[in-house]
C-alpha cells in the first residue's frame, strides 16, 4: 500500500483538528471545507444544527464561545437551503433559534460581536409577529424558524439551534482564516 493515500488522509485530520469554526475552516485547492460538524451550504458559509434543547441566551452563547454566531438569515435563497437541511436532519423538532430578538423594540439580528442590526429579510409564519415587538409575558422574544417560517416565541423556551460560521472574504490565499 502507498503512504501517499496515508499521508492524505493525516494531513486532512491534521487541517481539521481544534476546538473552534474558526480554526476549522481551512482552502484547499480554492475550495473551502467548513470544520467537524458543520456544513457547507450555498458555497459561502458553514452551518452547525446542535439539538440539544436550549434557550436563545445558552443557544447565543454556545455559538460565540465557537467563534460563531447564531443563525442570521440574509435572504430567501438561505432559509430555503437552511430549512431544507434541517428538515432532512431532523427527526423530530424541527424549530430552531434564529439570533433574532425584540430586545433593542424591534426585531433585529443579535450578532456574536455585541451589535444590533436590522433584519434585512424575513419570512413570517401566516399572521406572524402576532405583538409588537417587545415583551410578552415580562420576558424579550426571541426568533424561532421552523420550515423556512419565522414566529416570536418567548427567549426562555428551548429549541434546537444552527450555528453560522460566514467564510465570505475570511479565507486568505494561504488558505488559513484571515482577521
Amino acid at each position: 500500500m502507498s503512504s501517499l493515500p496515508v499521508f492524505f488522509f493525516v494531513a486532512v485530520c491534521f487541517l481539521f483538528t481544534g476546538g473552534h469554526a474558526e480554526r476549522g475552516a481551512r482552502q484547499i485547492a480554492g475550495d473551502v471545507f467548513c470544520p467537524p460538524g458543520f456544513q457547507k451550504l450555498l458555497g459561502r458559509n458553514c452551518y452547525g444544527h446542535f439539538t440539544t434543547p436550549s434557550t436563545w441566551t445558552e443557544a447565543w452563547t454556545f455559538c460565540k464561545s465557537a467563534n460563531t454566531e447564531l443563525l442570521t438569515i440574509d435572504d430567501s435563497g438561505e432559509n430555503q437551503a437552511v430549512s431544507q437541511w434541517i428538515t432532512a436532519k431532523s427527526t423530530t423538532d424541527k424549530a430552531v433559534w434564529l439570533s433574532g430578538n425584540s430586545m433593542m423594540g424591534h426585531w433585529s439580528w443579535a450578532n456574536g460581536h455585541g451589535s444590533w442590526l436590522a433584519l434585512s429579510f424575513t419570512s413570517w409564519a401566516p399572521g406572524q409577529p402576532a405583538t409588537p415587538p417587545g415583551q410578552q409575558d415580562g420576558t424579550f422574544q426571541c426568533l424561532v424558524a421552523e420550515n423556512g417560517q419565522w414566529r416570536p416565541a418567548s427567549c426562555r423556551q428551548s429549541h434546537a439551534f444552527v450555528c453560522k460560521y460566514e467564510i465570505d472574504g475570511l479565507v486568505s490565499p494561504d488558505g488559513m482564516i484571515a482577521g
